[in-house]
């Protein structure tokens, strides 16, 4: 059984997979850096009317699904 989980571990190595090669704090700190420009972008799309099928409501601070 060591042997056998001692060879995935090789064989995952040669895989040269990125995520495998980082730390596991790096790669989610990467990924909250990339989710608020997302959230940057998506306000900012919202904010200038360019989401056809959203609308948002500044009396409740709600966002409503809207047919185009």
């Amino acid at each position: 059984m060591k042997e056998v989980l001692i060879k995935e571990y090789t064989d995952l190595k040669q895989l040269n997979i990125p995520a495998l090669s980082a730390p596991v704090e790096e790669q989610i700190d990467n990924l909250f850096v990339e989710l608020d420009q997302l959230w940057h972008n998506f306000n900012q799309l919202l904010k200038q009317d360019k989401i056809q099928h959203l609308r948002y409501d500044g009396k409740t601070k709600t966002i409503h699904l809207q047919k185009p």
